[in-house]
């Protein structure tokens, strides 16, 4: 179990680390907002997200097919 978590962990840690810091936040708020709040929160998150450095190296690094590399900017 402990080799699982820790493979799980490091494939989370080469996200980009804003994002992943607002998916955090957006599943642990989402327990305590309806339907229609949660999917507004999520749009405003995606708008702020797609203005990051990290948006613009992953969009890059997928074209030119390597690894991205991000600064959490």
């Amino acid at each position: 179990l402990m080799s699982t978590a820790e493979e799980f962990a490091k494939e989370i840690m080469g996200k980009p680390p804003l994002a992943i810091r607002l998916a955090k936040r957006l599943i642990n708020s989402s327990l305590d907002l309806d339907i229609r709040t949660g999917l507004a929160y999520e749009a405003a998150s995606i708008a702020l997200i797609s203005t990051t450095e990290d948006f613009k190296e992953g969009i890059t690094a997928f074209l030119e097919k390597r690894k991205p590399r991000f600064k959490g900017v």
